[in-house]
């Protein structure tokens, strides 16, 4: 069968999800994981993942077989920190 193709929302139903399920996060759950996070310069990331109350870890997903280095996608590096 024939899944059509592999872009961003086919990645996140098909891998990420399924992945962070295996980890031990309730994606059905919105006090653990959220989508479309919006972070402080008004952009979004694809999941928030929730620690004590507080979003924490933050996924961005790309289609399978994406070049995450490809300069297009660079801007959403620039959402990674390390802070409280």
């Amino acid at each position: 069968m024939d899944r059509g193709p592999m872009n961003e929302s086919n990645t996140k139903v098909l891998l990420i999800e399924p992945v962070l399920e295996a980890l031990g996060w309730d994606t059905k759950d919105l006090d653990c994981v959220t989508r479309e996070h919006k972070v402080y310069d008004g952009t979004f990331l694809d999941y928030a993942l929730v620690v004590q109350g507080k979003p924490s870890l933050f996924v961005e997903a790309k289609p399978w077989g994406g070049n995450i280095l490809d300069p297009k996608w660079t801007g959403c590096y620039g959402h990674v920190w390390v802070g409280t």
